[in-house]
C-alpha cells in the first residue's frame, strides 16, 4: 500500500505531497520519508528523505548556528593534531571580533608557528599566515580591509591550494574580499600540530565569538557559485551545514566545532 504524507513548506507556502511505495527509515532519530521533525540543536526544521535527515530552509526555519564567547583572559581549546600536513586548506566560520589577541586560530609545532588566523586591528581585515615545518613562511594572504569589523557577526570562507597561485579565494560575507597574497609558496603547510580556538597559544587569547568552525586540509573552488552557497546563502545568511559537518562536501571535515555550547568543543568532525 502507499503512504502519503503531507506537510507544508513555510518558506514557499506551498503544499508538497511525498507518495511512497514502501515506508523508508531515517535514523537518530527514527523516521519515515516525508516526516518533517524541528531540530533544536540546530534551530531548522528537517525532513526524512528515505534515509538522513534533511534541511529545510527559509521562513521561520532559517538556520541560526549557536555561537560560544570566548572571553580574551581565561577562554581558550587547545587539543592535539586532527589535521594532516598540507598545501591545501578550505575553511568556513563565523566570527564576531571584540578585542585582545589579533589571533584567534593557530597551530603551532614545538619551534613553527604553523597556520594562524587573526584579525587585523589596525585595518580591520583578515589575515591568514602560515610556515613549513622549517618555519619558513610559505603562506600570507589578506582580506580587504574594513571586512572584519568590531563586535559585528562575519562570515569568513578560505579555500587555497600552495601549488597553484590561480587557486586561492578569501570571502567575507558571501563577497569575494582577496586583496593580496604576499606570500604564496608550493610547499607543505605545517597543520600536524597542537591547535588552538580562540587564542594564538596558552597565553595570547582573543575576546571573540565563533559559531560553526569548520576546517579541513583540502581545496574547494570557492569561485563556483554553488560551492560557495553550501556555506552562505544568497542573502548572506548561514547555511545548516549538517550534524557533522558532512553536507558541504558529502563527509566530515577535519574540525567541526558547532551544536549546543556545553559540547561545542567537541569536534563533530573526522580528526
Amino acid at each position: 500500500m502507499s503512504k502519503i504524507k503531507i506537510f507544508l513548506l513555510t518558506m514557499i507556502g506551498l503544499f508538497t505531497i511525498f507518495v511512497t511505495n514502501t515506508a523508508h527509515a531515517c535514523t537518530n532519530p527514527t523516521g519515515v520519508e516525508g516526516e518533517i521533525i524541528y531540530n533544536d540543536s540546530y534551530n531548522v526544521p528537517q525532513y526524512c528523505d528515505g534515509t538522513d535527515w534533511i534541511a529545510m530552509k527559509g521562513g521561520k526555519g532559517e538556520y541560526i548556528p549557536n555561537a560560544v564567547y570566548f572571553d580574551g583572559t581565561n577562554d581558550y581549546l587547545q587539543n592535539g593534531s586532527t589535521l594532516s600536513n598540507s598545501k591545501q586548506l578550505t575553511a568556513s566560520f563565523w566570527l564576531k571580533y571584540e578585542g585582545g589577541s589579533t589571533y584567534f586560530f593557530s597551530t603551532q609545532a614545538p619551534g613553527v608557528s604553523g597556520l594562524s588566523f587573526r584579525r587585523v586591528n589596525s585595518n580591520k581585515n583578515l589575515e591568514i599566515l602560515g610556515a613549513n615545518n622549517s618555519n619558513t613562511s610559505i603562506v600570507s594572504i589578506e582580506s580587504n580591509s574594513n571586512t572584519v569589523l568590531d563586535s559585528e557577526w562575519t562570515h569568513v570562507l578560505i579555500s587555497f591550494d600552495l601549488s597553484d597561485p590561480a587557486k586561492r579565494h578569501l570571502y567575507i560575507n558571501g563577497v569575494n574580499e582577496f586583496a593580496s597574497a604576499s606570500i604564496y609558496i608550493d610547499d607543505t603547510l605545517e597543520l600536524d600540530a597542537q591547535i588552538y580556538i580562540g587564542s594564538l597559544n596558552s597565553i595570547s587569547k582573543a575576546q571573540v565569538e565563533l559559531a560553526d568552525f569548520w576546517i579541513m586540509d583540502g581545496y574547494i573552488d570557492l569561485s563556483v557559485d554553488a560551492n560557495l552557497r553550501k556555506f552562505i546563502d544568497v542573502n548572506g545568511n548561514p547555511v545548516y551545514l549538517g550534524e557533522n559537518g558532512e553536507l558541504p562536501t558529502g563527509t566530515s571535515p577535519d574540525v567541526f566545532l558547532s551544536g549546543d555550547t556545553d559540547t561545542w568543543h567537541t569536534n563533530k568532525g573526522t580528526g
